[in-house]
């Protein structure tokens, strides 16, 4: 079933909440019982485009368990792993931010830095305090 298909699938579940008489309503006739439960102003395109993200998210969404599900099968720590990538992602986008260099990695950082991925919290801590006062 296509983005299309799938949205005007909804959009006659919608309709059907308001009227629920309409019996396979086209398109046009979706929008025009649904339009009024929406923001005055938002014209059908904004329907469309808005119809469309939300599918296009949903489907994301979908692939992205279908993944998770897939790695944990294939690694049982599968979902340990995306969780210490996450925080390291983190970790990366707050040293680009406290050194503003947009190239910094963790390793950059210890090295330039002279610290180690061991040293501990308050190790980094003083390394970033210092930075920002020099700025």
């Amino acid at each position: 079933m296509s983005d299309e298909e799938l949205a005007l699938k909804w959009m006659r579940q919608q309709a059907r909440k308001i009227d629920p008489y309409v019996v396979n309503p086209s398109f046009d006739e979706c929008v025009e019982l649904i339009e009024p439960a929406f923001q005055k102003g938002q014209s059908l395109a904004q329907l469309k485009y808005l119809l469309g993200e939300a599918d296009r998210r949903a489907g994301a969404a979908e692939r992205k368990h279908a993944a998770l599900k897939f790695a944990k099968e294939k690694n049982p720590n599968a979902g340990q792993v995306l969780r210490l990538q996450s925080k390291l992602q983190r970790v990366q986008l707050a040293l680009k931010l406290a050194t503003s260099d947009n190239n910094m990695t963790i390793s950059q950082f210890c090295s330039e830095y002279d610290v180690s991925k061991r040293d501990g919290n308050t190790a980094w801590n003083k390394t970033l305090v210092e930075i920002s006062k020099r700025k």
